[in-house]
């Protein structure tokens, strides 16, 4: 639901950027929102996997991404933050968002070990995800392959484009994630 979500509202603004300033600055506000609802499913999901058998730490994380979702919420939808200068700060804003998960993943590999965790939570997958979403980042704030050749990706292969590709392969990542996750819990019951 949080990927259709996310896809659907950036489809939705990426339709409507031409219509007014007016849409265009309401659609980028609700396109952000998107973005932190698939961020926060990331974390419920992998965080429930992580943590099947231990619901206090569970729901401590649960707790911690909502206030960490809310947080940056309300520093990248501030009026007085929507300003092209404050571009990067709203990048890292999303950045720091994502970066919290490691304290779960510290915290796992500390209450297990990191192949016991890794396998309960399907982390491998999701370093891979963190990796992709970085390269995805990375493009999007220096415009990159753009800045590089100016008006040679204007119409296919720019930074954006890439952007959304890569955002696709994080999902299927995050996705393959939960399946081993899923899988390891189902056939290696722990819970007492």
């Amino acid at each position: 639901m949080s990927v259709a979500t996310c896809f659907f509202i950036s489809a939705t603004f990426h339709a409507l950027i031409n219509h007014s300033a007016e849409y265009y600055r309401l659609y980028l506000k609700i396109d952000y929102c998107g973005i932190m609802v698939l961020i926060l499913a990331d974390f419920v999901t992998g965080e429930y996997l992580g943590f099947y058998c231990e619901p206090n730490p569970r729901n401590l994380y649960w707790g911690l991404i909502g206030l960490f979702t809310a947080s940056t919420a309300f520093f990248v939808l501030h009026a007085k933050y929507q300003s092209h200068e404050y571009r990067n700060m709203r990048v890292a804003a999303f950045t720091a968002l994502g970066m919290s998960a490691f304290v779960p993943i510290i915290h796992g590999m500390l209450l297990y070990d990191m192949a016991e965790f890794a396998a309960r939570s399907g982390l491998y997958w999701y370093v891979a995800e963190g990796v992709v979403v970085a390269v995805a980042v990375l493009l999007f704030v220096t415009k990159f392959p753009e800045s590089w050749r100016p008006g040679s990706f204007d119409i296919y292969g720019s930074s954006h484009q890439w952007f959304h590709i890569l955002t696709v392969g994080t999902v299927l990542l995050h996705l393959r994630g939960l399946w081993a996750g899923y899988d390891h819990n189902y056939h290696e019951q722990r819970c007492q």
